[in-house]
């Protein structure tokens, strides 16, 4: 990965993973099928300083003129993709030499502050269903690309309190066809828990994202 990389983040939600890896490359496109996730992420980037290109799409059905990349970025979605579908998609996006890194984004507690752990228990308390676990070398078995290596990455930034109760509903457990009509009981906990910790609305934050790389193996051409 360089300054001159086109990076491609699948199933970008709130763009938590974009955010850690979009002043290392040169370009970085998101992609993500609901839109108010998309909106979300558009306006932390504008807020930040960060020119990321957002595509509403799912998998299956991304423009055909979206381009080519050097790296692909997965998160925790990589439970929920159509792997198939997925794995297709990687092979004809990337370059010959392309790269797929599948990370897990986490809020760092201890660097975030006492939030961030009321934060967590309190989602946690209201979790109303479980989550497929599959490893990242589980999704990409079968593919053209092999693992390589591991690495980490940190960002920190100031994050709104409202933006961190849309997050709050991002989760399989927590959202809102999960959680139905006690949606709002569930934000008024969330937003009870954290507030007493903001200041002006915000709440500092250190994203940590670990991920996994597979490098696309020698004779396997992209299709």
């Amino acid at each position: 990965m360089t300054r001159d990389s086109r990076l491609l983040d699948l199933a970008c939600g709130a763009g938590e993973v974009a955010f850690g890896f979009a002043r290392h490359v040169g370009s970085l496109t998101g992609v993500e099928r609901e839109q108010p996730m998309l909106d979300l992420a558009r306006a932390e980037a504008l807020r930040a300083g960060i020119d990321i290109r957002w595509v509403c799409s799912d998998i299956e059905n991304m423009p055909a003129d979206i381009g080519t990349f050097d790296l692909a970025t997965i998160g925790k979605a990589h439970w929920y993709l159509p792997r198939e579908q997925t794995l297709q998609q990687l092979e004809k996006l990337l370059a010959p030499t392309g790269q797929v890194l599948v990370c897990s984004t986490s809020t760092h507690d201890e660097q975030s502050g006492p939030w961030a752990e009321a934060y967590r228990r309190t989602r946690n308390a209201w979790r109303r269903v479980g989550r497929p676990h599959i490893s990242a070398r589980e999704f990409m078995a079968g593919s053209p690309f092999a693992y390589t290596k591991s690495v980490i990455a940190r960002a920190r930034r100031s994050v709104p309190v409202e933006d961190l109760l849309k997050r709050a509903l991002a989760f399989a457990g927590t959202s809102p066809a999960a959680l139905g009509p006690d949606k709002e009981r569930y934000l008024g906990e969330i937003r009870a828990a954290i507030a007493p910790y903001a200041v002006d609305g915000a709440l500092p934050e250190t994203l940590a994202t670990v991920g996994n790389i597979f490098a696309r193996q020698p004779g396997a051409i992209a299709a």
